[in-house]
């Protein structure tokens, strides 16, 4: 790619937002930590709960700051923005809809057949219809 694209003459003079990128690094670190950990911790421990709730308000801080940031890592203004926020929330809706469907599959393919039931619990033969779909 470096010897087909020519490199470009143009220069722009910016700076990062340090403050926002710690914020939302720092955040979101420690919401996936609690994720990642919160069964081996115990979800509703306190001390789990606090890398969730200080994840939680790290991103909220992030979201305050760039709003009233000159220069933001991203303009917080476009999720304000039908196209951008329905676009947004039809993302959302799929994962949601993925992660849904693959546990949902798993869980019906682990599910005994209505054969499988009223054979080892006969008292369960006249409800079995219920189990198979």
């Amino acid at each position: 790619m470096v010897t087909v694209v020519p490199e470009s003459k143009l220069r722009v003079r910016d700076h990062i937002d340090m403050v926002g990128a710690a914020l939302l690094s720092s955040g979101s670190c420690l919401v996936l930590v609690y994720l990642n950990k919160g069964q081996d911790w115990g979800w509703g421990r306190a001390t789990t709960l606090a890398w969730l709730v200080g994840g939680i308000a790290l991103l909220a801080l992030f979201f305050l700051v760039e709003m009233r940031s000159a220069r933001p890592i991203m303009d917080m203004a476009l999720l304000f923005q039908p196209r951008v926020s329905l676009v947004l929330l039809a993302g959302l809706l799929a994962s949601f809809y993925n992660g849904v469907h693959s546990f949902a599959v798993d869980y019906m393919a682990q599910s005994p057949s209505a054969a499988t039931v009223s054979l080892f619990h006969p008292w369960l033969a006249s409800s079995s219809r219920f189990w198979s779909a």
